[in-house]
């Protein structure tokens, strides 16, 4: 692995034998280890078997992502493989379609009709997120052990090939024949063609989801004189993860709902704004932008200029846009950031600024 400048606009990029990782990696706590197997597993999904087209996108990072969460569970246990499933659904998936397009988008499509569109547009997490979940669905309702072997199978059958969603679904019916019953109560048409949120979701152990929402649920329901009493113990005994998905609960379930006075509270007491944890880093910043917070603003200009990776400069520089306090200071920073930027992130974000 070769940790790459700041500027680097990815996670990591599964070069064969060199991955190539972001250095907001470097956390100090080893909790962007999933990054690493997930670049991993693009060695088999993505590189030995890769999806013919850019509209096939899912067929690389569905089954890539699937594979880190086995990997990750493997590691940490199953618990921890379902809350990280869990967290893509409910934070990555959900939030992609409620905030970076809308229900009825039809980049929100698993496989996609990219016909006189650049496919840069249509990057999200949606091809990660849902493509996942349908694979995770897939084992539950197969079993476990059966749908293993079937990844393997599916490996040797498409190795050094090009393929197509069609290919992929052709081989599961044939590898699951004496299944067909279980395959066909599957709404392909919802899962692979419809925009949106599918009709239904992996099972999910939540143990440690109900623990991001009591959290944040306690918080969202403190008057401004209850939150001054708060200390940081429940918040530090939870996972990087866990922590992180407070935040974007509360985002995402609690909107602009949140005071100044609880925001400037929550982060004297917890840090958030000097977090070295650049997850968490991103979301209390998109957290403080939906609230209107402007002590935020300046954290916010110091992220997005400090590093360039598309996940967390898209979503706060789209808010900073967005808000009339910021939109014009932001749009003067990034085209002063732009010739030190790497030009799919330029793209990216020149097309947020508005009309």
């Amino acid at each position: 692995m070769v940790v790459l400048p700041s500027s680097f606009p990815f996670g990591g990029m599964e070069n064969p034998c060199l991955t190539f990782v972001t250095p907001t990696l470097l956390a100090g706590d080893r909790s962007a280890a999933y990054v690493i197997a997930h670049e991993i597993s693009h060695s088999w999904t993505g590189n030995l078997v890769s999806n013919a087209n850019w509209e096939h996108f899912w067929l690389n990072e569905g089954f890539t992502t699937f594979l880190e969460r086995k990997i990750i569970g493997k590691l940490k246990g199953e618990k921890e493989r379902q809350f990280e499933a869990q967290c893509g659904w409910e934070g990555h998936l959900i939030g992609a379609v409620k905030e970076q397009y809308s229900d009825d988008h039809p980049f929100t499509k698993l496989v996609l009709d990219l016909r006189n569109k650049d496919p840069e547009d249509a990057f999200s997490s949606v091809p990660y997120e849902k493509g996942s979940a349908l694979l995770m669905i897939l084992e539950q309702q197969l079993g476990a052990t059966s749908f293993n072997e079937f990844l393997k199978k599916y490996i040797e059958k498409f190795a050094q090939k090009s393929i197509v969603t069609d290919d992929w679904k052709v081989f599961l019916y044939e590898y699951f024949s004496d299944k067909k019953n279980i395959l066909d109560k599957i709404d392909w048409n919802n899962w692979l063609y419809d925009t949106g949120i599918p009709k239904t979701k992996p099972q999910f152990d939540d143990t440690a989801m109900r623990e991001v929402v009591a959290l944040a649920e306690e918080w969202a329901n403190m008057t401004d004189s209850e939150i001054m009493n708060i200390d940081n113990k429940k918040y530090l005994s939870l996972s990087a993860l866990q922590k992180e998905k407070v935040l974007s609960y509360l985002r995402l379930e609690k909107g602009s709902s949140l005071s100044h006075v609880k925001l400037a509270r929550l982060d004297e007491v917890n840090k958030l704004s000097k977090t070295g944890n650049c997850d968490i880093l991103s979301s209390w910043i998109e957290l403080c932008l939906k609230n209107y917070w402007k002590d935020i603003i300046p954290v916010a200009f110091d992220f997005v200029t400090q590093q360039g990776r598309i996940k967390y400069v898209r979503p706060i520089y789209r808010d900073l846009f967005q808000w009339s306090e910021s939109a014009g200071r932001a749009i003067e920073l990034f085209r002063k950031n732009a010739p030190s930027m790497h030009p799919i992130t330029v793209s990216i974000v020149a097309k947020l600024i508005p009309k």
